[in-house]
C-alpha cells in the first residue's frame, strides 16, 4: 500500500499562485477519517493540476489504486481541473489490519450518481450501509456525505467511514496527536502526516545502507513525522520529525544526515551531487529538521533519489 504503511506521507506545499491560501481540510472530510489514522496526505489538487513537477509527485505521493478518481468524476460528470479542489488519503487501524480511506472535496452538485446505478425490478435502490447509499465504478466504491465531499476507497473502508460519521467509531478529532501534527500544515498545497510508528520506518529507510544510524535506538522516542514541498519561484522541501527530547532529536538530524552524505556520495551526476550538498539537516529542541531549496528545473532529479523516494513513498 502506497500511501500507508504508509509512507511518510508528509506535506507537501505546491504555492503556485504567491499569495494565495490553500484550502484547508474540510470538516465533513474529517469528520469521515477515524482516530485511529495512522498516516494522511493531502493534495491541493487545484495547483497541481497545471504544472508538471506538481504532477510528478503527485503521482509519488498518491496510492496505485486511487489513481481512477479522475475518471471516475468524469463518468459522473464532473470536470476535474475546475471542481476538484482537494484529495486527502488516510491510512488507518481497523479489524482487518490497515485501511486506507480517501476523500475528495470540491463543488459536487452536478454530480450525478444515476450514472453508477441504473435501478431493475431485482434492485429498485442502490446498495446501502446503515441507511447510506453507497456506489461502485473503476476499482472504487464511494458515497457522498454533501454535495462538497465524496469519499472513496474499497468497501470496508467505506463501512468504516460511514461508521464513523453516524459515531459507531471515534473520527479523527480524538486522536490528539495526529491533530497536533496536522496543525500548521494546512496552509500547504501537498501536506502529509506520520505517527510514531511511522516516523521510525521512515528514519530506519531514509538512514538504510549508511551503517551510521540505527533507528530501532529512538524506538521509543519518534512522537510523529510531517513533511511539506512549496513551489514558488523555487521548490521547498522540509520535514520534520518530532521527539520525546532534545537529544533524541540531536540523534534523528546527525541519522538523516548521514543518508544525506551517503547518498551525496553515491551520486554519480554532479549537478544531482550539487544539490544534495545543498540539503540543511539540523536540529532545534525535540525536533530534527531536513530542509532544501532549489529551483524547479533542478529538483526533479532530487526527488528521484531514493533519499526522497522513502520519504514520500
Amino acid at each position: 500500500m502506497k500511501i500507508s504503511t504508509f509512507a511518510l506521507g508528509l506535506m507537501a506545499a505546491l504555492a503556485l499562485a504567491a499569495g494565495a491560501s490553500a484550502a484547508e481540510l474540510g470538516a465533513m472530510a474529517q469528520s469521515v477519517l477515524p482516530a485511529s489514522t495512522r498516516q494522511l496526505v493531502s493534495v491541493d489538487y487545484h495547483r497541481l493540476a497545471d504544472n508538471p513537477l506538481a504532477a510528478q509527485i503527485e503521482k509519488q505521493v498518491l496510492p496505485d489504486q486511487m489513481q481512477n478518481i479522475v475518471s471516475l468524476l468524469r463518468q459522473g460528470g464532473v470536470d476535474p481541473s475546475q471542481d476538484l479542489n482537494r484529495l486527502t488519503f488516510a491510512t488507518y487501524s481497523n479489524k482487518s489490519g490497515i485501511g486506507l480511506v480517501a476523500v475528495a472535496e470540491g463543488n459536487f452538485e452536478g454530480f450525478k450518481t444515476s450514472a453508477f446505478f441504473h435501478p431493475t425490478e431485482r434492485r429498485p435502490a442502490p446498495a446501502q450501509y446503515n441507511g447510506t447509499d453507497y456506489y461502485s465504478a473503476d476499482g472504487l466504491t464511494f458515497f457522498l456525505p454533501d454535495s462538497s465531499t465524496l469519499v472513496f476507497g474499497g468497501l470496508q473502508a467505506i463501512h468504516d467511514a460511514i461508521d464513523v460519521i453516524q459515531g459507531v467509531v471515534q473520527p479523527l478529532s480524538n486522536n490528539s496527536s495526529m491533530v497536533n501534527l496536522i496543525s500548521g500544515t494546512q496552509t500547504t498545497d501537498i501536506w502529509s502526516v506520520l505517527d510514531a510508528a511511522g516516523a521510525r520506518g521512515l528514519v530506519a529507510a531514509m538512514a538504510s545502507g549508511t551503517g551510521k544510524f540505527d533507528a530501532n535506538a529512538l524506538a521509543n522516542h519518534f512522537d510523529g513525522a510531517r513533511y511539506t514541498i512549496e513551489f514558488d519561484q523555487n521548490v521547498k522541501v522540509n520535514l520534520e520529525l518530532m521527539t520525546d527530547d532534545p537529544m533524541s532529536a540531536g540523534l534523528a538530524s546527525t541519522g538523516l544526515r548521514a543518508a544525506v552524505l551517503y547518498k551525496q556520495y553515491q551520486a554519480k551526476d554532479p549537478a544531482l551531487k550539487n544539490l544534495l550538498s545543498q540539503i540543511q539537516v539540523d536540529s532545534a529542541g525535540n525536533d530534527a529538521f531536513l530542509q532544501v531549496e532549489s529551483p524547479q528545473a533542478t529538483v526533479a532529479n532530487l526527488l528521484n533519489t531514493d533519499l526522497f523516494k522513502s520519504i514520500m513513498r
